[in-house]
């Protein structure tokens, strides 16, 4: 038996540059509008993203390794985000996640 503990932590960022917030598209939907009253599509783009997580594990004997990870992620679109109960829109999305996993070597 090894009883090892031991925690992975990363931090993940992208931006886009050379793209404004503000921008708009000339002749399309947005043009002589405020780009805040749209709402972002699932092929929208992200101004930036950042993502942090952090696994621990565990590894009781040397043929199995236990994880159990958590995940945060913040992004800022171009444009504006869906909201929730009606607030207001906002460029930022965020999204939670966690995973358990296992290795198993046999």
């Amino acid at each position: 038996f090894t009883n090892e503990w031991f925690l992975n932590v990363y931090w993940g960022y992208t931006r886009n540059f050379g793209v404004n917030l503000e921008r708009e598209f000339p002749g399309g939907p947005f043009s002589n509008a405020s780009v805040l009253t749209f709402y972002s599509s699932s092929n929208d783009y992200t101004k930036y993203s950042n993502q942090i997580a952090a696994t621990l594990w565990f590894r009781p004997i040397q043929a199995i390794k236990f994880g159990l990870s958590y995940a945060f992620t913040k992004d800022v679109y171009m444009q504006s985000a869906s909201t929730v109960n009606g607030s207001t829109p906002t460029r930022n999305g965020e999204d939670h996640r966690v995973e358990f996993c296992g290795f198993f070597y046999f």
